[in-house]
């Protein structure tokens, strides 16, 4: 599935349309688009990207940045001159194409120089995935997954979140699942007066990135007082040392 229509390129290059009138042929670019955003997407978030739950289309710089390289391809059927098609490296990656790929370009590198690591310093595991304990279900055969929205969490420190039932044999299925949510040990951000109620299996967005969806398992309940706990690594602290080095200079 696209991740942008027509109309999106059309937005960021008006005579799209001219270029390439036929709808067949636009939907096939557009699909040729979001596969070449999912392979430049890849390193930085989650790929293929999903509509967060609540929401009708996707994050819009993922719309963006796939109707600009959708732009660029429609774009280099008439703009094959040396003035047209140029030439830039972006962290390693050279990339020629027009002035639609590399506004495409820059806002990916954007993305990747936000996440604050190289590959070589790149802690394990994964920090740009939440580390999920279920340790406290005892008596829940539920299904619980993480993830962050953009491929980070949004959040300058280090954050432990403890999920807790408060709901006697809730289900997702009905309707009735609860949670307390409790930040650092100490902080609420969801009580006993004011409980996170799961409507539906949909993602649903925590804070700072963090979403969480539930699944009923074969008994369809979760118990009253289970717990489960989330810790995120903040973004501005994703690296290892990766301790000294050497390189051999040749002097001849």
């Amino acid at each position: 599935m696209a991740y942008c229509d027509w109309t999106d390129v059309e937005s960021v290059f008006p005579l799209a349309g001219t270029i390439e009138a036929v709808g067949d042929n636009q939907s096939e670019l557009l699909a040729e688009a979001s596969d070449l955003a999912d392979a430049y997407l890849a390193g930085v978030i989650r790929t293929p990207v999903e509509i967060p739950s609540g929401d009708t289309a996707y994050p819009r710089l993922v719309v963006r940045v796939t109707a600009l390289l959708c732009a660029d391809l429609v774009a280099a059927r008439r703009f094959d001159g040396p003035e047209d098609q140029w030439q830039h490296d972006y962290d390693g990656h050279s990339y020629m194409g027009t002035r639609f790929g590399h506004r495409a370009m820059a806002q990916i590198q954007a993305m990747r120089q936000a996440k604050a690591f190289t590959e070589e310093q790149d802690t394990e595991p994964d920090l740009s995935i939440p580390k999920l304990d279920v340790s406290g279900f005892t008596t829940t055969d539920g299904t619980v997954e993480v993830r962050f929205l953009n491929g980070r969490f949004m959040r300058e420190t280090r954050t432990t979140y403890l999920f807790e039932v408060r709901t006697h044999t809730g289900t997702v299925a009905e309707g009735d699942l609860s949670w307390i949510i409790t930040r650092d040990a100490d902080e609420e951000l969801y009580d006993v007066y004011n409980p996170l109620v799961v409507p539906d299996t949909g993602w649903i967005n925590i804070e700072n990135g963090l979403q969480v969806r539930f699944v009923d398992g074969a008994t369809a309940a979760w118990e009253n007082a289970e717990t489960f706990e989330i810790v995120c690594e903040p973004f501005t602290d994703q690296v290892a040392d990766p301790g000294v080095t050497s390189r051999e200079i040749n002097l001849a």
